[in-house]
């Protein structure tokens, strides 16, 4: 009887085990407040965001404090981490009846790459209403704080309330979907998994690649395939500038992207990283 206790304990303990090293889905889920201005008609009391390794995605909760119908609302989150250190943005709008944007700005090319869809309609007075964002970058770190430095509101009766910060940040996104002209020369080289950097100019455009792969036809093919790619204009303090953008590329049928994500982490790869991943 204490054989078979021991046995069944250890199997108890073993299967307890495999559980807890088994990776979560999600590399973030947060629950933030976010810091808005203090004449704002909204308030913006609660932020969720859910990350996997297909982006970083959530919700924005709205108060309308005022006594007029908001019906049209833009909103630009910076999302940063413990140590204050800036580390992607995210937007939540709606557009009118011909699903045009209803606001002015410079940077609508990354509104529209970061539109999550759907209608999101109007903002009652007096109401309360949720709204969702997303981004295609994957949060190798999970942010800690969040501030509202745009926004612009559009009310029933014509007027506008609009606050939109000097140091506006903006983290590129693509303008198009990713895709790769010559796919099938990828099996050459797979299975493969390799990380990299992309330089972007102020334009978005790309300017150079790194590749950490010691294969040389392999990093000839993945850079001119990545210099086709657009992306929209970075944003750094208020005004367009080149970044460098970390990656991610998976070529595998078997390669599981979460330990690929974790594996970059315990490397000191940091921040907001473009994950590609494809099965060969």
């Amino acid at each position: 009887m204490r054989r078979l206790c021991l046995i069944g304990c250890f199997m108890l303990c073993s299967l307890a085990i495999t559980r807890a090293e088994q990776l979560s889905p999600y590399l973030c889920d947060e629950n933030l407040s976010p810091v808005v201005a203090n004449d704002s008609p909204v308030l913006l009391p609660y932020v969720t965001l859910m990350g996997t390794t297909l982006g970083a995605d959530g919700s924005l909760t709205f108060i309308n404090t005022s006594d007029k119908k908001i019906l049209y609302y833009l909103v630009v989150m910076e999302f940063s981490d413990s140590q204050g250190n800036y580390l992607f943005s995210a937007p939540v709008y709606n557009v009118d009846e011909k699903r045009q944007i209803p606001f002015e700005v410079p940077f609508k090319e990354w509104l529209i790459a970061n539109w999550p869809g759907g209608y999101m309609e109007a903002i009652p007075a007096r109401s309360k209403s949720r709204e969702v964002f997303g981004t295609h970058l994957v949060a190798l770190t999970c942010p800690t704080s969040v501030r509202a430095t745009a926004i612009w509101l559009k009310f029933e009766d014509g007027t506008e309330y609009k606050h939109v910060s000097k140091n506006l940040n903006l983290s590129p996104a693509t303008r198009k979907p990713v895709k790769f002209k010559n796919i099938k020369q990828a099996k050459t080289w797979g299975p493969v998994t390799v990380v990299g950097n992309i330089k972007l100019d102020e334009q978005g455009r790309v300017t150079s690649t790194k590749i950490e792969s010691p294969n040389e036809r392999f990093k000839t093919w993945l850079t001119k395939e990545i210099s086709g790619w657009e992306f929209t204009s970075p944003w750094v303090s208020g005004k367009p500038a080149s970044v460098t953008l970390p990656f991610l590329f998976i070529f595998a049928n078997n390669a599981d992207a979460r330990t690929e994500a974790e594996a970059m982490k315990k490397q000191g790869i940091q921040g907001p990283i473009l994950l590609l991943s494809f099965r060969n």
